[in-house]
């Protein structure tokens, strides 16, 4: 059976609990969905996309070395790729985590929920960031996500076994890289506002990031942070990533936990 990892909101394979499942489940297809009206919404901008299409490079490139498998890239409907899809491999099961997004993804996402119950197909959707689905009472949210947040993190699969190799429709099999950025789908009417000093997409610079913070920035963050002098510096910087999941919220929370305890102990000897 076929596992198709849904890559949306969780651009990285490190603590990627939805990779991990369908790892274990037998011949993975990454796969990421450019949707022509998502990026219609007023809430998104060609320079989001811009760090998204580096984000998925970052993503394709450790696919590819680690694991010798490209990201699948396909632009349109995921619905009507998963069906595609479905007819040519058969069986098939979904993977993804979920999103948390706005109300255009939330609709889009039961659209795909009822697709995949029509087909008896399996949507297996892993929890990140904390957030709670469905969520009870408000009350107990902050207990829940303390205890997300302490749990261990996932290590990236040693390997995933490839799926046999098709094309579907042109281009739906290519491969991303540098040299082909000229076949990024573009978005008619966006934003086009000048970002010129925005921050490159992809775990590779989010990682470069959160070393840099915890190591020297951290230092001034208390009384840099209110001043736009000394804030574009002092500050982490890392919203970003963490919005498009090149970090992992638990992977965050743990790092800076284990660096607040080494603060602790080294204050403790020089007492």
């Amino acid at each position: 059976m076929l596992n198709v990892v849904w890559f949306k909101r969780d651009l990285r394979i490190h603590d990627h609990q939805a990779l991990v499942n369908a790892a274990a489940d037998g011949p993975v297809m990454p796969l990421y969905v450019f949707e022509p009206e998502y990026w219609q919404q007023p809430d998104t901008s060609l320079r989001q996309w811009q760090f998204v299409r580096e984000c998925l490079l970052d993503l394709n490139q450790t696919l590819e070395q680690r694991y010798q498998m490209p990201l699948i890239f396909v632009s349109g409907d995921v619905v009507e790729f998963l069906e595609k899809i479905h007819q040519i491999y058969g069986p098939l099961k979904l993977h993804s985590h979920e999103e948390t997004g706005n109300l255009w993804t939330f609709e889009r996402d039961k659209r795909v929920k009822k697709w995949c119950k029509s087909r008896t197909i399996i949507w297996q959707e892993s929890a990140q960031q904390g957030v709670r689905r469905p969520n009870p009472t408000r009350d107990i949210w902050a207990k829940h996500w303390l205890q997300s947040m302490q749990q261990p993190k996932v290590k990236a699969p040693n390997q995933l076994t490839s799926y046999p190799s098709i094309t579907i429709e042109n281009n739906v099999s290519a491969r991303l890289s540098p040299l082909q950025t000229s076949q990024w789908p573009t978005i008619a009417g966006a934003d086009l506002t000048p970002c010129p000093e925005r921050q490159t997409g992809g775990r590779t610079q989010a990682v470069a990031l959160l070393k840099s913070f915890i190591k020297q920035r951290s230092e001034y963050y208390r009384g840099s942070i209110s001043s736009p002098n000394s804030a574009e510096h002092a500050c982490s910087r890392l919203s970003p990533y963490i919005a498009m999941g090149c970090l992992g919220l638990r992977e965050l929370v743990q790092v800076v936990q284990q660096q607040k305890k080494k603060h602790r102990l080294s204050a403790g000897n020089k007492v």
